[in-house]
């Protein structure tokens, strides 16, 4: 045989089949280029993960982010509202204005003679005044208590009032307990009365007051 191999030639179809079979797999592999996963029963698994799923995001914590925002911004909200609001300037009126507009507002009781009416409103109103300028327990007080803490102010000139205020104090008692409601004459009596005290019981500089 010259010492080279020589095919048989009867076995050339066989080799010619076994090349075109390699040729084609080899084929099929560089096309695919998907790694071939090991079966079940090899004892392997995937590498790849699960995947997420489009309708499955977590929504509670975005509902939540959502809540506490929307709070946050009305919080934010009520606080500046609260101090943009301009609070108007609370108006003290003075005692001796307040009993002169009292007195004023009780005027229509007297002029359509209800005596009653009348002196249990300027009762109501010396009282009150006496509380507010001079600190006096006044609308708490029985007329005899009230005499006695007219003697602790001291004042000598208000001294000088203290028997015409009781005797208006005795005439509100009268309208008060014995429906004494008094004349018109002595019902323009108790308003002059009243008006004089207050006036000289003002303080020195304010609506004309000489204290």
């Amino acid at each position: 045989m010259n010492g080279n191999m020589r095919i048989i030639p009867a076995a050339a179809p066989l080799l010619a089949s076994a090349n075109l079979a390699r040729e084609v797999a080899a084929t099929d592999s560089s096309q695919t280029g998907t790694p071939t996963t090991l079966a079940a029963d090899d004892g392997l698994r995937d590498i790849h993960g699960p995947l997420t799923l489009a309708g499955d995001y977590p929504m509670l914590p975005v509902a939540l982010a959502v809540s506490l925002t929307l709070l946050a911004l009305l919080a934010v909200f009520l606080l500046w509202r609260r101090r943009s609001r301009k609070e108007s300037p609370m108006t003290i009126v003075p005692p001796w204005e307040e009993a002169l507009q009292a007195l004023g507002a009780a005027a229509p009781l007297r002029e359509k003679g209800d005596g009653l009416g009348y002196l249990q409103s300027t009762d109501h109103i010396l009282r009150h005044y006496l509380e507010r300028r001079f600190s006096l327990p006044s609308t708490r007080q029985t007329r005899g208590e009230l005499e006695s803490a007219l003697h602790t102010l001291g004042e000598e000139w208000l001294q000088e009032w203290r028997g015409e205020l009781l005797r208006l104090l005795r005439l509100a008692d009268l309208a008060k307990f014995a429906r004494q409601a008094g004349d018109p004459g002595q019902l323009q009596g108790v308003e002059d009365s009243l008006r004089r005290f207050i006036a000289q019981t003002t303080p020195a500089g304010d609506s004309g007051g000489q204290r």
